[in-house]
């Protein structure tokens, strides 16, 4: 971020950044002071940093003014805020900051980044319901109860750094790519710590500063601070009930003229749609397009809800030369096995692999070596994550009926999250109500490179059934409470 200019906060970021506030202890405009506080000792709030009005702030955070007034008072007694009349407040240029993120570039979940004494971070009470976290999977328990000694030998052994990636692990991923219908072979393939990296290496690779980029809209949110981190401009594609709507996307991929197309045809993180036969032959058909690369993340493509036989990568159509498929085995086996895959053409394979050198000189190799382990169970995995979710989705969708009939949901063909729409007021104001309620929920703003979404929230429904009746009880209590509290 540009220190050499005052940056600018809204509202909605900085109440993005200011997560479970409300949930310490004290009065409300002591907890708002601290947790601004201890922002700016994380770096997240830099000198110079102007700070929304008292009364913008009080209305994204559903307070009233004179809790965000009290609050800024609070901190200008501390030396930590400067202000002057007309002219608004800012972080004091004295106050001490590490550099931070840059509001631009917002993790989605910060409350994740914070310690767990933190006034930012949620605290055990609050049920999650904003981020996808996967549980591991009875497979994973079986793997690992059956590997021997002399087999971890054979991992621990290997006493080189692999950027590309574990050798048997490659091949594997190339022979299930193969499998569905994409020929690859294993110069094809790098392994990656989890799709994010895989798409942070990607865009390192094939952006300048002001390439632009045509994502969905909504997105995945993780894809935002990626991209813009890379410099890019981003154009946005809408989606409607049936996925992405690829008439538009060839429209403005003409008009545009992109580096990337960022994609997820397969089970779409957040609205769960899948696009049809017609429609991932337009997307593969736009692949080299004016030089332009299609990136299709393809981590949410095992969790079908549904009977439909899965597709193949829309890299199997056509135009494999021109697209990278990026995919994961955590959303199969578990979020905190970080191993993800690059599908993509081997003189780009060389490109990437070199890159991630730089950043890690390569994944864990014990990782690596219990991954390529679960790829012989991968039916099994995929028959288990399957039943599981899909009762959850049914679970999820009952309680919403019951609870909250007014709330718009549709079941998806795919993943492990609903796209709901609220029927009234402001979702970043809402999910502020609902963390005070005991339950996290991610504002549908967050999902869009242009800020739309306002009406929609993205809720998690992995997490353990019990957590999930709860989540879901108290966001009904929330809705209560915002509709006879809100503006």
């Amino acid at each position: 971020m540009d220190r050499s200019r005052p940056s600018v906060l809204s509202a909605q970021q900085l109440a993005r950044l200011l997560g479970g506030w409300a949930e310490n202890r004290g009065r409300l405009p002591e907890r708002l002071a601290r947790a601004l506080r201890q922002l700016v000792e994380l770096g997240e709030l830099a000198p110079g940093t102007r700070l929304p009005s008292e009364r913008a702030l009080a209305s994204a955070l559903v307070i009233s003014r004179a809790t965000v007034v009290s609050g800024y008072e609070l901190l200008h007694g501390a030396g930590l805020l400067d202000s002057r009349p007309g002219s608004g407040h800012w972080i004091a240029r004295e106050a001490a900051g590490r550099a931070g993120l840059g509001v631009t570039a917002l993790f989605p979940w910060q409350h994740r980044l914070a310690p767990p004494e933190s006034a930012l971070g949620y605290p055990p009470s609050i049920v999650d319901l904003s981020a996808i976290a996967i549980s591991a999977s009875p497979v994973l328990h079986e793997v690992l109860s059956s590997v021997t000694a002399a087999d971890w030998s054979s991992a621990i052994d290997e006493p080189k750094y692999l950027p590309l990636g574990w050798p048997p692990l490659r091949q594997a991923v190339a022979a299930e790519c193969s499998k569905r219908g994409l020929p690859t072979s294993a110069q094809q393939i790098l392994i990656t710590s989890g799709a994010q990296q895989g798409l942070s290496l990607v865009a390192a690779a094939l952006l300048q500063p002001g390439d632009v980029v045509v994502v969905e809209d909504p997105l995945y949110p993780g894809q935002l601070p990626v991209l813009r981190e890379a410099g890019a401009h981003l154009r946005t594609v809408p989606l409607d009930a049936d996925g992405l709507d690829t008439e538009a996307l060839t429209q403005t991929v003409a008009r545009e003229s992109p580096r990337l197309i960022v994609v997820a045809p397969t089970h779409h993180n957040p609205t769960g749609t899948l696009v049809n036969a017609d429609g991932r032959a337009r997307i593969a058909a736009l692949a080299g397009v004016r030089s332009a690369v299609v990136v299709e993340m393809y981590a949410s493509a095992d969790l079908p809800l549904n009977d439909y036989p899965l597709p193949a990568p829309v890299a199997a159509i056509g135009g494999a030369e021109s697209m990278v498929v990026i995919g994961s085995l955590s959303p199969l086996v578990w979020s905190g096995l970080r191993i993800g895959w690059i599908r993509a053409p081997e003189h780009l394979i060389a490109s990437l692999g070199e890159a991630k050198a730089v950043v890690d000189l390569g994944t864990s190799l014990l990782s690596q070596f219990v991954a390529t382990r679960l790829m012989e169970r991968l039916p099994e995995l995929g028959q288990h994550r399957n039943r599981e979710l899909s009762a959850r989705c049914n679970q999820a969708i009952g309680l919403l009926e019951e609870l909250l009939p007014d709330f718009e949901v549709r079941r998806p063909d795919g993943g492990a999250c609903l796209w709901v729409g609220i029927p009234a007021g402001d979702a970043g104001e809402f999910a502020h109500v609902a963390l005070r309620d005991g339950v996290a929920v991610l504002p549908g703003q967050l999902c869009s490179a242009r800020d739309a979404h306002h009406n929609r929230i993205r809720l998690s429904f992995a997490c353990d059934p019990t957590g999930l009746h709860v989540g879901m009880e108290r966001l009904a209590f929330a809705w209560d409470d915002y509709r006879r509290h809100a503006r």
